[in-house]
């Protein structure tokens, strides 16, 4: 196996610019296949003691206590199931309202959740399939040491990850990720298409395309090489979309109500390639698993817990052979009884009484002669509380059960305050 060469991303891509691009054309994107793979990088996670706690100002302090349930899931993940030919790069949410070290976001698109936990996660697109996932721990985070920008690090970084450079996989982004320099180095220099929106301030988009006034329905495209750029007016938006897979023209589509339309091909496309995290939350969310708490760590638990247990169903599901495989509910209850096993917890013998033991136990108790001189005034320190909450059937005689929580300590048998007089005269 060849080990992967040094991602120090010193291209001779150059800064892409607008002059560049030509009017859209079909050209043949076929490129040769690399059998050059990047080793597994191994990810040892923190132990966990006390001692080895990192103090407040270290990066590592904000993840300390979830670091090593994050290498762990991240590396089995990428190890049991590789994902299809598309996959998805895109933001998920945790929610949580509660106190975090710097994670708690706001996302107002987000309407199952919109303060919480955000996730970055590579997905395949068809299955929803979680290969690996990163914390965003806030702004200080995805330092640029590069000069790229930080959305071209995690970019890279995720796809290195999860083990998706030189395999001719095909990867879907939005604007927050997307660019012309991204793109072309992927596709150059890692063997990897990518398809996307973009925005419209990038550095290399060109003018022509991007500022054009276009009716509705109308597109304006332009490429540079492999890299298309095309600009679709859709009633009052117009987004902007970069791929270098997509080939210029339109192409007729059926939307949900059963009526034709022609959208330009890299549209199609981009709504097969970025489904996959939303796919992803549509399926955890159906059984979800997180449980209110006032810890972040245990919510996030949770929330992983739940990803781990719907990756193992898509890998079931993937593999199997059986005519009526098992339904995603049947297989939580096999894999609840699987954890479960014979444990069954010890909550002592409890029995029903008898209808002899119940009237026994309502009978009048009989009443005995006072133990101390009758002659001797009762002292109301000789009356005394019962322990707790408890009530008993007074001795005296009552037409019904009567219950007092008071009892002669002298003679030690209840009485009911009406029947203290009675009782010792």
């Amino acid at each position: 196996m060849a080990s992967e060469p040094q991602n120090d991303c010193n291209m001779d891509v150059g800064e892409t610019s607008e002059e560049e691009f030509s009017e859209g054309s079909d050209i043949d994107l076929d490129s040769e296949d690399s059998d050059s793979t990047d080793d597994t990088h191994d990810v040892v996670g923190d132990s966990g003691d006390n001692d080895s706690i990192p103090g407040h100002t270290s990066p590592d302090y904000q993840l300390y206590k979830i670091q090593s349930l994050i290498n762990h899931f991240t590396r089995m993940f990428k190890h049991n199931f590789h994902p299809g030919e598309r996959v998805s790069i895109d933001e998920s949410m945790i929610g949580y309202r509660g106190k975090t070290p710097h994670l708690r976001q706001y996302m107002p698109n987000k309407h199952h959740s919109r303060f919480g936990i955000k996730v970055w996660c590579v997905c395949d697109a068809e299955l929803g399939y979680t290969s690996h996932f990163e914390v965003y721990k806030g702004a200080g985070d995805n330092e640029d040491t590069m000069g790229k920008g930080t959305t071209y690090n995690l970019v890279m970084r995720m796809l290195r990850e999860a083990d998706i450079m030189y395999r001719g996989h095909h990867v879907g982004m939005d604007s927050f990720f997307s660019s012309p320099k991204l793109s072309l180095d992927l596709y150059n220099t890692y063997q990897t298409v990518a398809t996307g929106t973009v925005r419209g301030n990038r550095k290399g988009l060109p003018k022509q395309c991007i500022k054009s006034k276009l009716r509705d329905q109308e597109v304006s495209e332009r490429r540079k090489g492999p890299l298309l750029c095309v600009s679709y007016k859709d009633k009052n938006r117009q987004p902007h979309l970069l791929s270098t897979v997509a080939r210029a023209g339109k192409t007729q589509v059926t939307t949900r109500r059963n009526v034709v339309k022609e959208k330009p091909n890299v549209v199609n496309i981009y709504n097969k390639v970025m489904v996959g995290v939303d796919l992803k939350d549509t399926k955890l969310y159906v059984y979800l698993s997180e449980r209110r708490t006032m810890k972040w760590s245990t919510k996030f638990f949770f929330a992983v817990l739940g990803t781990s247990v719907l990756n193992a169903y898509i890998v079931y599901k993937a593999n199997t052979n059986a005519q009526r495989p098992l339904r995603r509910h049947d297989s939580l209850i096999s894999l609840v009884h699987a954890l479960v096993g014979d444990f069954r917890p010890f909550r002592g013998e409890k029995r029903r009484r008898s209808q002899e033991e119940i009237r026994a136990a309502r009978a009048r108790q009989d009443i005995l002669p006072p133990t101390h001189d009758i002659a001797q005034k009762v002292r109301v320190n000789n009356i005394i509380k019962l322990p707790g909450q408890t009530r008993r059937q007074c001795v005296g005689d009552h037409a019904t059960r009567v219950r007092s929580r008071v009892k002669c300590s002298t003679c030690n048998v209840v009485v009911c305050p009406i029947c203290v007089g009675k009782y010792h005269s």
